[in-house]
């Protein structure tokens, strides 16, 4: 056996290694999914997802999730609405709030510039 065999050899080795390596990462990832699967609670057509095992309650993005499998936390900064930092989806998770919320912030507007509908 020459240099240029035992090289091949060594290669086809590393080859193998790496494939195996690879396949273990995706079966571990695929059961992380499952478990994560598994403590899922959807709400409704809400923009997002909660872990029944989550004492915190975290509001995870629902799109994120299924798209990908990461699990992005979505931030709630106006009452009723919620966003995700990552895929820009944003929703409203209380309907009833949405109009109120929105003359809410119409009315913050207007009184934060001063504004009355007439030039001064």
């Amino acid at each position: 056996m020459n240099c240029e065999d035992i090289s091949k050899v060594i290669s086809a080795g590393v080859e193998v290694l790496k494939a195996f390596t690879d396949g273990s990462n995706e079966r571990k990832l695929v059961k992380e999914r499952k478990e994560i699967e598994k403590n899922i609670a959807r709400h409704g057509d809400a923009l997002y997802i909660t872990l029944k095992n989550d004492p915190n309650n975290t509001w995870f993005c629902s799109a994120c999730y299924g798209n990908n499998g990461k699990l992005i936390p979505v931030d709630k900064g106006n009452p009723g609405n919620i966003y995700c930092p990552v895929c820009k989806s944003s929703s409203w998770y209380d309907k009833d709030m949405s109009s109120e919320s929105a003359d809410q912030q119409d009315q913050n507007l207007i009184d934060f510039i001063g504004y009355n509908g007439y030039n001064r």
